[in-house]
């Protein structure tokens, strides 16, 4: 963030695409090996390191992680875009995301557990979808409001 930031603060334009090119790859990637972790591994993660031991919880538990750890992907790409919309003064845009997602995930959450009956899954469905909503539009925002984020395909790439 800091780096980008002074990047955009010198108009070196094709450096601060590299930085934030590389902060996207570096998120996604991260969050993708997290997701896929997180839900091959969602028993071993609640039973070892969260101790949930009791037999009725530990199943919901289970079920939820596996599906949430799903929405990671979305989570960290969320914050890669935040924090490059701060870095180049736009804190206000990622607040709004979060108030969005939050809401989104409310009304999700009670449509899928009232009107479908879908309990625990339906909450973690739900949350994922908020999540992805999330990372969607700040996409979206970013790419629009400030052109210079406008990869194009070989423009993502990882510098070191």
């Amino acid at each position: 963030g800091v780096l980008v930031s002074q990047l955009y603060g010198a108009r070196r334009e094709h450096e601060l695409r590299r930085a934030a090119s590389t902060l996207l790859i570096t998120q996604a990637s991260l969050g993708t090996a997290l997701a896929v972790l997180g839900s091959l591994g969602a028993e071993l993660l609640v039973v070892g390191l969260m101790r949930v031991t009791d037999e009725a919880s530990r199943a919901y538990a289970v079920e939820y992680f596996a599906i949430y750890a799903v929405g990671l992907i979305f989570q960290y790409i969320y914050n890669a875009v935040a924090g490059i919309l701060r870095a180049v003064g736009d804190s206000r845009a990622s607040m709004y995301f979060l108030c969005v997602s939050a809401a989104l995930n409310t009304v999700l959450d009670l449509w899928f557990v009232i009107s479908f009956g879908w309990g625990v899954v339906g909450v973690a469905v739900a949350t994922v979808i908020a999540q992805a909503a999330s990372a969607t539009v700040s996409i979206v925002y970013m790419m629009r409001r400030y052109p210079i984020f406008l990869f194009r395909r070989s423009e993502l790439v990882f510098y070191t």
